[in-house]
């Protein structure tokens, strides 16, 4: 199985319990990974298998989305 993008206007997922998505922000940070569930989202979303998808993330050197705190 290969990688797959999403970018329709809304993308509805369903990932098995052997694959894995990512959502992505607008400016390409991981707002979330997920194994095995639903995904309901207007963002980008990555699919493949849980390796192909760290791979992805090493290769397009991904960071998390770290949100900031107001103090």
């Amino acid at each position: 199985m290969a990688i797959q993008e999403h970018t329709e206007e809304i993308n509805d997922i369903n990932l098995t319990s052997t694959k894995c998505g990512i959502v992505l922000s607008d400016d390409n940070k991981i707002l979330s990974k997920n194994v095995g569930c639903s995904i309901l989202t207007k963002k980008k979303v990555v699919t493949g298998t849980l390796l192909q998808i760290d791979a992805y993330i090493e290769d397009n050197s991904l960071e998390y989305y770290v949100p900031e705190w107001d103090e």
